[in-house]
């Protein structure tokens, strides 16, 4: 599962054979490792700060603690399932579609909720969805709220405060 890096820095893991690499493009050298090569604790320990990792990233760019909760749980219980893949490296962000789902329609729902129905979908009903207008729109707007709040956690207020 390849991890492309805008530091030139690709980084692998095969679980079949339990070989980690990283190469460094620009250097044209690559660090291998395989897990077999470090103790258990230190396999535990790579383990736990890994699922932390992954865990928390779900709720990268997310404020509100509800949306942060919900999609932590979604990506717990993906992994669960037995599936490591996020949905979008699958073609279709299934959190973001749910998210901006639950912000057209309101009510109740929880983006969990609306996320497994998506997942159980096929193939044309997944289509119906993607081509709606209402959910283009939805899309769109968490998009612009997650640049908007990402934007305003900088200190800086203006392209021109960075050159």
């Amino acid at each position: 599962m390849p991890e492309e890096r805008k530091t030139k820095l690709t980084k692998t893991y095969d679980p079949k054979t339990k070989i980690g690499t990283l190469l460094f493009k620009k250097l044209g050298r690559t660090i291998a490792w395989q897990k077999n090569d470090f103790s258990k604790e230190i396999q535990e320990t790579a383990f736990g700060l890994g699922m932390n990792t992954t865990l928390g990233n779900a709720a990268a760019g997310l404020t509100d603690s509800k949306e942060m909760y919900e999609a932590v749980m979604a990506r717990l219980k993906q992994l669960k399932s037995g599936t490591w893949r996020s949905s979008s490296e699958r073609g279709f962000d299934y959190d973001l579609a749910a998210e901006a789902i639950v912000y057209q329609i309101g009510g109740s729902t929880s983006v969990e909720e609306i996320r497994d129905q998506l997942v159980a979908m096929d193939k044309d009903e997944l289509a119906a969805v993607r081509n709606n207008p209402e959910f283009i729109s939805g899309v769109a707007q968490i998009k612009a709220k997650r640049a908007a709040e990402a934007a305003s956690n900088t200190q800086f207020t203006s392209l021109a405060d960075l050159f």
